[in-house]
């Protein structure tokens, strides 16, 4: 029988719980401005520890299996990114840190794009699923690469690579941010249909609360909410490029689908594995420099994985057990 090596999977609740605590660290502590003496910021400050604590230990759990799982490669290069994540949080040093920051940012590139072939090259996915994959790998490879060339700059000191990287650099972040986009309309028409829609009866008393509460938002806070609504994007690491009507709409979309799917697969008490993993992911954003986002990124496409793994089994013991 197939064993399953997903977290989110095996333990939903604890799962909704850390999305809980994801999306608060996203909005109060990455979004907002507030005071550094008011309770509300050492509410956040702690929540922003325990992300990076609850999320440090599970990462380290799912490289550990792979000692055992003969995924040396993965072993490895995910203990090296945790040990170069963790000395870079105290390197003093500005040589050393550097080096350290450069050997960070190539860990989770070599990570990354390892991880996510594996699935995208993969038979037990749906075409369209293979398509999402692939905006992933593109969004999280270019914006690693564009902080792999600034942390670069910081060692190699020459012009005509100052120059290169420059160019290179104004690209990949373009390249990012579109296709970090791309997957945020995707998540809103992947889960609008997929669990708003089936659950609509109880989905509908959600979606009117989120539109009032829109619309009061903008009236209390005028042209401020605006502003509001371009620290949602840069928490998520997105430069805005095309007109900001387009990135009002996507936001406010993002944020009804993913409140109404959470409150609607709660009130129903059906889990969506792929609803907590995807969340995850996109409210890790493409900030690669922040250790305990890409602590939250790993673990996302990591559970991408191993579910990818787990339909593998699940679709070999239903073939075994049939012949």
């Amino acid at each position: 029988m197939n064993k399953n090596t997903s977290f989110v999977g095996a333990y939903s609740f604890w799962s909704y719980l850390l999305i809980a605590i994801v999306f608060f660290n996203y909005l109060f502590f990455r979004t907002l401005v507030i005071d550094n003496n008011s309770f509300i910021y050492l509410f956040t400050f702690i929540l922003n520890y325990i992300v990076l604590i609850s999320f440090f230990l599970l990462v380290f759990y799912k490289f550990y299996n792979c000692i055992f799982n003969s995924e040396v490669f993965l072993a490895v290069f995910g203990i090296l990114f945790l040990i170069s994540g963790t000395l870079r949080l105290y390197a003093i040093e500005i040589s050393i840190y550097n080096y350290i920051e450069l050997l960070y940012f190539l860990s989770i590139l070599i990570l990354t794009i390892k991880i996510l072939l594996t699935i995208i090259k993969s038979n037990n996915i749906m075409e369209l699923d293979r398509g999402i994959y692939v905006f992933i790998l593109v969004s999280l490879s270019s914006s690693n690469i564009n902080y792999i060339l600034i942390s670069a700059n910081k060692i190699i000191d020459t012009d005509i690579f100052h120059y290169i990287s420059t160019f290179i650099s104004a690209y990949m972040s373009k390249l990012s941010s579109f296709s970090f986009l791309v997957l945020m309309i995707a998540y809103i028409l992947i889960f609008i249909k997929k669990v708003v829609m089936k659950n609509i009866n109880k989905s509908f008393f959600f979606i009117i609360m989120m539109v009032i509460l829109s619309i009061i938002a903008i009236l209390v806070f005028g042209n401020s909410f605006f502003l509001i609504i371009v620290s949602f994007f840069g928490a998520l690491g997105i430069v805005m490029y095309l007109p900001f009507t387009i990135y009002l709409v996507v936001i406010i979309m993002f944020l009804m689908t993913l409140f109404t799917s959470f409150m609607s697969s709660l009130v129903s008490k059906y889990y969506y594995p792929s609803l907590i993993i995807f969340t995850l992911f996109m409210l890790a954003g493409l900030d690669i420099s922040n250790f305990s986002l890409r602590l939250i990124s790993i673990f996302a496409i990591m559970e991408m994985l191993s579910m990818c793994k787990d339909k593998k089994d699940d679709t070999e013991y239903l073939t075994n057990n049939t012949l």
